[in-house]
């Protein structure tokens, strides 16, 4: 899993000493994706598997995305998680909050009404290194009145994490292999 959370509530910026809310701009996670090693043991799988519509699935993202993926590199997918810290009707206000899709145009609710009834925990896989994505700001509405602000009420807010779909596994598995073998190069070597 991710080794950082995000809160989506206020936090403090020294300079101007400012509150606001949470938020990311539009990126692409470049890299989540297999590395060129990883890449070509992969591709070399799918080319001699007897499963061409994988392999056809593959050659048309390449095709697709050929201005950020190349032949070996395969991208990963990422998946995010967002949990509701607290609820924040008890403080008469609603949490807004929205991760949005960029370039497909669309967006997941992460508001609080969302997290009504028995829904806990909200997830969703993408291919982060493919698509740019963003975190919206988070806005607090009052009930009533309607009025909007970016100071959370209480504890109101998303904590969200997520992973890469495991790249950071393998390349430390991949280190590891590398120290076994230098630690006792006679049993790395092939036998003859």
């Amino acid at each position: 899993m991710c080794p950082y959370g995000i809160l989506t509530c206020p936090r403090i910026v020294m300079k101007g000493n400012v509150l606001e809310s949470f938020r990311n701009c539009g990126h692409k996670d470049t890299t989540h994706c297999l590395d060129v090693e990883q890449g070509r043991i992969v591709l070399s799988y799918m080319e001699n598997s007897d499963c061409p519509v994988l392999l056809n699935y593959f050659e048309r993202m390449y095709s697709t995305f050929n201005g950020v993926l190349h032949k070996p590199i395969m991208p990963l997918p990422t998946t995010c998680a967002w949990k509701l810290i607290e609820d924040p009707a008890p403080f008469s206000f609603k949490h807004i909050s929205y991760f949005i899709v960029l370039e497909a145009r669309i967006a997941w609710d992460l508001s609080s009404n969302v997290f009504e009834g028995n829904v806990e925990i909200l997830g969703g896989t993408f291919l982060g290194s493919l698509i740019e994505h963003a975190t919206s700001f988070s806005l607090w509405e009052e009930e009533k009145s309607g009025w909007v602000t970016t100071i959370c009420p209480g504890s109101a807010t998303n904590f969200a994490w997520g992973s890469s779909g495991g790249k950071n596994h393998l390349q430390l598995e991949a280190r590891t292999a590398r120290a076994r073998a230098r630690a006792n190069p006679k049993s790395s070597r092939p036998h003859r």
